[in-house]
């Protein structure tokens, strides 16, 4: 299993818009992860993303590449 950061490193050279879902959410779930918070815990969620680990990818019908991952 690959983290976040190591995946991404992977797909460094194309193009695709990138979205990040919760692994930990059913599939039939449509409660996806959206990143954001005070400026002062950007660093520290910006760190625990980047090291969560990536369970599954697809790309999706319009180029998004969609990562899912677990914390």
């Amino acid at each position: 299993m690959k983290t976040l950061k190591e995946f991404l490193e992977a797909f460094q050279n194309e193009s695709y818009k990138i979205t990040i879902v919760n692994g930990m959410i059913g599939s039939d779930d449509e409660h996806y992860v959206v990143i954001a918070t005070d400026k002062k815990y950007k660093n520290y969620l910006k760190e625990c993303l980047l090291n969560a680990t990536v369970t599954g990818f697809a790309i999706d019908y319009d180029q998004t590449l969609i990562i899912e991952v677990t914390t």
